[in-house]
């Protein structure tokens, strides 16, 4: 080989080597912390796979662990100076990282963006501000909460369906007709009801009798007050006095023993696997009206993100109508925004 050629190949190699180091330097990897079960993971994954093509210097590497570990595994992940980019955040977690100072302020990106929440559900909104600010997260999903009834133990029992209008006092009446001792040894074999103890679900119907669990700042204890009282004692007499209720798991409404429940959206797509025709409804009112518990999940970007930038626009891509919508037809959530729920 010639000299020159010798240099021109050199010369070109170089090139290579600085375009290649370039890219290198540019080549981000995100992380996305979740607390999912597995098909949940795969949609996420999915989606990921089109934000990966539409963004091809980032790469997202997923974080997948138990709900019931996941807040604590992300503070220690902080502690030891390497958390995840971006994260699911529950509304219950969401004070504690607020608290630390953990999550990253995203209202410069939004006021950059002119990003709006327009499209947002106003709770999912209101669950996610912080001392009278929003803009740390933008909400995932909204969850509320609903009655199935067990279409084949209503019609058996001659027991109308829930209706518009329906009151807790209609469910006595109903659960009266609805429970079945079947051995005839004295004890219900068959109940109205399953789920009214869980602890997401009580406060539906201590808000429907006018009960307060805490005082507006949350500092004072208020369900030992007389409304509090009468919702307390109504669920204690459902199982104890009226034994139309039942808390046991072997008697869930899946298993056709329950003819109600007290459900949310993730219990549908078990429900599905049913043998006995079901349906949902609204949940009653109480002598206050008609409350549900909402609760919102939202995604957001650590303070501790090296890559911040990056980050909000995964968010952007996790948050928008088309994910959202992705997930709900998996069955997964309820989407935050109008556009995905419809």
């Amino acid at each position: 080989m010639s000299l020159r050629r010798s240099s021109l190949a050199l010369a070109l190699a170089a090139v290579l080597l600085v375009c290649a180091a370039s890219a290198a330097q540019d080549q981000i990897t995100l992380t996305l912390a979740l607390r999912e079960d597995i098909p949940t993971v795969e949609v996420y994954r999915e989606i990921l796979d089109d934000f990966e093509a539409a963004y091809p210097n980032i790469k997202v590497e997923i974080y997948n662990t138990s709900s019931t570990v996941f807040a604590e595994q992300i503070l220690v992940q902080q502690a030891a100076g390497i958390p995840p980019d971006v994260l699911y955040i529950h509304y219950t977690f969401f004070p504690e990282l607020m608290r630390q100072n953990l999550l990253l302020d995203l209202r410069p990106f939004i006021e950059q963006d002119g990003y709006e929440f327009d499209d947002f559900f106003p709770p999912t909104i209101e669950q996610f501000t912080w001392k009278g600010e929003f803009g740390y997260a933008i909400p995932r999903e909204t969850s509320s909460a609903a009655i199935f009834y067990n279409i084949d133990m209503f019609d058996r029992a001659g027991v109308e369906y829930p209706f518009h209008g329906w009151t807790y006092d209609d469910l006595v009446a109903m659960g009266r007709k609805l429970a079945r001792d079947l051995d005839g040894d004295g004890n219900n074999d068959e109940f109205a009801i399953y789920g009214i103890t869980t602890w997401f679900h009580r406060p539906n119907i201590y808000w429907s009798f006018g009960a307060e669990i805490l005082n507006e700042d949350g500092t004072k204890f208020r369900l030992h007050e007389p409304e509090g009282v009468q919702a307390v004692q109504w669920i204690a007499d459902l199982i104890n006095v009226e034994r139309i209720a039942t808390t046991n798991w072997a008697d869930r409404f899946a298993t056709g023993r329950s003819a109600m429940e007290i459900v949310n959206y993730w219990q549908i797509l078990g429900n599905l696997q049913n043998d006995f025709e079901w349906d949902a409804f609204e949940l009653p009112a109480g002598p206050a009206g008609k409350w549900i518990r909402t609760a919102t999940g939202a995604h957001g970007i650590m303070a501790g993100s090296r890559n911040p930038e990056a980050a909000w626009e995964l968010l952007k891509w996790l948050s928008s109508t088309e994910s959202q919508a992705r997930l709900a037809k998996l069955g997964a959530i309820i989407p935050a925004r109008r556009t995905a729920a419809t």
